[in-house]
């Protein structure tokens, strides 16, 4: 792979990104969440895995605890990412996983990684900054990374997009209101409007939040996670063309 167009990151570690020692329960989302909304990072936002002595995950609980952690960093308006080794990801993380979120590999004294399609490559431990006294990581971004969340709003970065409605089902609602909500969802995604698998069901969620933020997204409107009658409008109109 050629020289990435620039070095986005020298960093030395700063605590923020989260170590998992165990699956990653509602409490410990939370809390990084809470940390993070100290920075706006310019950055994705990291769940990092390592193996630990004495500690065996089989693989497909390391992949639903990557997606549990990223779709709940995802639904609460964070870019998210994995990080870990090279190793680790031939290992233990699904193909589909690593095409679904963002790749940030370390791998260490290599022309390039022993994986492709990744995001962000740390290629050294032991790089020096200027005022720091401690040895830093130095990573290569593959992607404007900044400019993607600026674009998206995301990490904090400002929304100036007006919401489409301010009164609607949101998360949390349950009924046959809601029911009928997802089956228009669902026909929406065979149209194309949005990728998230839905259940059949009359339950409002995370996913049903995060498909109805996907469409809101696409035309420009706030991600506010409600939809009213002007949403359902919009879909109708769409699935009508």
């Amino acid at each position: 792979m050629p020289p990435p167009e620039r070095l986005v990151l020298i960093s030395a570690h700063t605590g923020i990104p989260t170590l998992l020692r165990k699956p990653m329960h509602l409490r410990k989302r939370k809390l990084f969440l809470k940390r993070s909304k100290a920075k706006c990072l310019n950055i994705p936002s990291p769940l990092i895995l390592r193996t630990l002595p004495k500690v065996n995950f089989q693989t497909a609980a390391i992949n639903k605890i990557i997606e549990v952690f990223c779709d709940y960093l995802e639904s609460n308006g964070y870019y998210a990412a994995v990080y870990s080794y090279a190793n680790f990801f031939k290992r233990k993380v699904s193909d589909s996983v690593k095409s679904r979120y963002d790749i940030w590999v370390a791998h260490f004294d290599v022309a390039k990684p022993a994986i492709s399609n990744y995001g962000m490559w740390q290629y050294t431990s032991k790089g020096t900054v200027n005022g720091v006294s401690d040895r830093c990581d130095c990573n290569y971004a593959y992607k404007d990374y900044p400019a993607i969340m600026k674009k998206k709003c995301l990490n904090l970065y400002p929304s100036n997009a007006k919401n489409l409605d301010t009164t609607g089902y949101k998360k949390g609602d349950k009924g046959n209101g809601v029911l009928a909500l997802k089956y228009l969802l669902m026909l929406a995604k065979k149209k194309g409007m949005h990728n998230i698998n839905l259940d059949k069901n009359d339950i409002f969620g995370a996913g049903t939040q995060k498909a109805v933020n996907n469409i809101l997204k696409s035309h420009g409107f706030s991600q506010n996670g409600i939809a009213g009658k002007k949403f359902i409008d919009l879909i109708g109109n769409e699935l009508l063309k």
